[in-house]
C-alpha cells in the first residue's frame, strides 16, 4: 500500500524576479511477506530473494526544491536552483542481506542561464 503527496507554488516579485518552491512525500508499506530463501533453495536465496527483499520493505521518501530566477536583460533569465530530499527504510523484523536498511539523503544546487528570444 503506498500513498503520494506532492505540490509547487510559484510566484512572480516584479518585473525581473520570481521563486517557486516545491515539496513531495511518499510511502509504500508492503501487504504481503516473502518465503523464507532457506526454505526454497540456493537459487532463490541468490537471485529472486534480494529483489523481493527491497519489495517488501517498507519505506518513505520526502523532498523540496526551490528556485531563485533573474531577469537581467530583455533575453537572459539566470536561475539558482537547490534541493534536498530524504529516502528512509522501514524496520524489517529479519531483513535478507541485499535488503537495504537506514536513511539516505542528499541535497543539490545548480545554477543555470536561459536564452530565449523576444
Amino acid at each position: 500500500m503506498g500513498a503520494h503527496v506532492h505540490g509547487g507554488l510559484a510566484r512572480h516579485l516584479g518585473d525581473r524576479f520570481a521563486i517557486a518552491v516545491g515539496g513531495a512525500f511518499a510511502s509504500y508499506a508492503p501487504t504481503a511477506t516473502t518465503p523464507d530463501p532457506a526454505e526454497i533453495g540456493e537459487a532463490y536465496a541468490e537471485w529472486t530473494a534480494p529483489e523481493l527483499g527491497l519489495y517488501a520493505t517498507e519505506a518513505t521518501a520526502w523532498g523540496a526544491t526551490m528556485t531563485l530566477r533573474v531577469q537581467p536583460g530583455e533575453t537572459v533569465f539566470v536561475w539558482l536552483r537547490g534541493r534536498y530530499g530524504s529516502v528512509s527504510a522501514g524496520t524489517v523484523d529479519s531483513p535478507e542481506p541485499d535488503t537495504p536498511i537506514g536513511d539516505r539523503d542528499g541535497w543539490g544546487l545548480s545554477l543555470g542561464v536561459t536564452l530565449s528570444e523576444r
